[in-house]
């Protein structure tokens, strides 16, 4: 009877062991429901009597924030700057016009005017060793009929069947030339070689020392461009007493208006107010007239 005994105590402490583990595992399942029921009073009470923490209170998560909103710049239209089309190239411009001056005019008779117009009004005395021949009346319309051009700067030429000698800008020269080839030529201002004023010259024509200057200066003048000096001034002309020795046609009244041109130069330039002289060339031996002509410079 006391192993049965026995057996029924060891039954019953089982019994009680298993009873006892019961119980543990539902306080221990009964706290564990309480650490996470949260919303439950009863759960509340076990936590505080047991003295472990709520389950977390979990918070409703935050609304999601908006999309960041895009701002965009206002449109702007967009100025593309074109790109700048090649440029044509450039027509070429007419080739500049060969320049010409009156010197070189004075070499191509072919350019010669035939007849000009002066512009100038005045009333001129005609003066010769001394004496006053009258006068002629200039115009600003008065036609100069053309013979020819000289390089250092003078139209001859013909008014009323007298020869003259004037100056470019005392006609209407550069209009007709710039009218007539300014499609072919671009002329240069004419330049006019000055005159040497009577002033700066010592000693002048009609006094002794003057008047052989002058002869001196005009001798060697004519002995450089004719071989000979003999030229004597007689009461209404010059006289030169010249044969050439080369056997060649020669225009003496050409010639004879030359030396008439350089006489009065000459001695204007030592102060004398003569302004025509007429020239004949006579044969040296035979006092033959070979030639004669006149000129008149009306600015002297």
């Amino acid at each position: 009877m006391a192993i049965i005994k026995n057996k029924a105590q060891r039954k019953a402490l089982i019994r009680t062991l298993l009873l006892l583990a019961l119980l543990i595992l539902s306080g221990l399942g009964l706290v564990y429901w309480a650490s996470f029921a949260g919303d439950s009073e009863f759960a509340r009470s076990i936590r505080q009597v047991v003295g472990i923490p709520g389950p977390a209170v979990e918070r409703p998560p935050p609304p999601p924030s908006p999309p960041p909103v895009r701002v965009e710049a206002p449109l702007v239209a967009e100025v593309l700057e074109a790109e700048p089309e090649p440029e044509a190239p450039a027509a070429p411009g007419p080739e500049p016009l060969p320049v010409i001056t009156f010197s070189e005019i004075c070499a191509r008779p072919a350019l010669w005017p035939k007849t000009l117009q002066l512009t100038l009004s005045k009333r001129v005395y005609i003066r010769y060793n001394g004496n006053v021949y009258g006068y002629m009346q200039f115009s600003g319309d008065m036609p100069l009929h053309v013979d020819a051009l000289g390089a250092k700067g003078e139209v001859f030429g013909w008014i009323d069947g007298n020869y003259l000698s004037f100056l470019p800008d005392e006609t209407n020269f550069e209009e007709w030339f710039r009218r007539t080839h300014g499609e072919r030529y671009d002329l240069r201002p004419v330049e006019v070689e000055p005159a040497r004023p009577g002033a700066e010259v010592r000693h002048k024509v009609g006094t002794p020392q003057g008047d052989a200057d002058f002869w001196t200066e005009m001798r060697i003048w004519c002995q450089r461009n004719y071989d000979s000096i003999s030229l004597q001034i007689e009461q209404d002309t010059l006289v030169f007493r010249w044969l050439p020795k080369e056997d060649a046609p020669i225009d003496y009244s050409l010639e004879a208006r030359e030396i008439a041109r350089n006489f009065l130069l000459k001695r204007s330039a030592r102060g004398s107010n003569e302004n025509y002289a007429a020239c004949e060339i006579r044969h040296p031996v035979t006092g033959e007239l070979l030639g004669a002509s006149s000129i008149f410079i009306p600015r002297l």
